[in-house]
């Protein structure tokens, strides 16, 4: 299976999504995970190399090569020069060619830039079979995930690909009302719309900073704690399929 995760609102949590579900996927449901950062920013990167030595110089985009970081993950690193590369259509074809060849993994998901329009995110749209939401309860987040499903359908329309949309809440603080309301609304509108959301809910705390700010995911970091239970609650929702 190979998930996009993208929304074009940033700070939705998407880097964290996809590293803690990756690495849960691996560590504890024992799956062989390729995770591909896919953002020019490259903080997915930094969860397996802070100092970014695994991205090859001079290399272009398509021909970087995988990185084991353990026998069940391995990773495809991003750099800030992806910012100065010149995409064309052949280089996105090329890209999603060589994602398909990757037969050997029972789960591959793709950090996205928020610029959905890029070459890098159409890419990723196209060879994807599921696009996966992180969306935030507010306004600005919910507004980025419409533009985020709307683009992600006109590039699966101009292929003819059917593809499931994932929406998971995130930064979720379940005190506020506001959060509650636009929660219900996010399920119910997913609901109307045939798209499936999770039942988990990953649940705003600082330890996801903390966490983040030591390259770990958070049940690495804090094992016990409450997002450590929401991101492998979610991540076993992945793995039984999506209701």
């Amino acid at each position: 299976m190979i998930i996009c995760v993208t929304n074009w609102k940033g700070g939705s949590g998407k880097t964290t999504t996809t590293a803690n579900i990756g690495f849960a996927l691996a560590d504890i449901y024992k799956k062989k995970v390729l995770l591909i950062d896919n953002d020019p920013q490259a903080n997915l990167t930094r969860f397996f190399d802070k100092q970014g030595c695994s991205w090859k110089k001079g290399v272009s985009w398509i021909e970087q090569e995988k990185m084991v970081f353990s026998e069940k993950l391995h990773y495809l690193a991003a750099n800030a020069e992806m910012l100065s590369m010149e995409i064309e259509e052949e280089d996105a074809i090329s890209y999603i060619d060589k994602i398909k060849q990757y037969k050997e993994y029972d789960y591959i998901i793709i950090d996205t830039t928020p610029d959905i329009a890029s070459a890098f995110a159409s890419a990723s749209f196209l060879v994807a079979d599921t696009i996966l939401i992180p969306a935030e309860p507010d306004q600005f987040n919910v507004d980025g995930m419409l533009q985020t499903i709307k683009q992600a359908n006109q590039v699966a329309q101009l292929v003819g690909k059917k593809q499931e949309i994932w929406l998971l809440p995130t930064k979720v603080n379940s005190r506020y009302a506001i959060d509650k309301r636009t929660l219900k609304l996010l399920r119910k509108n997913a609901a109307v719309s045939g798209y499936k959301c999770f039942q988990a809910v990953i649940h705003a705390s600082v330890k996801v900073k903390e966490a983040n700010a030591t390259a770990l995911p958070v049940y690495k970091f804090k094992r016990n704690c409450r997002v450590s239970n929401d991101y492998i609650s979610a991540t076993g929702e992945l793995v039984r399929g999506i209701k």
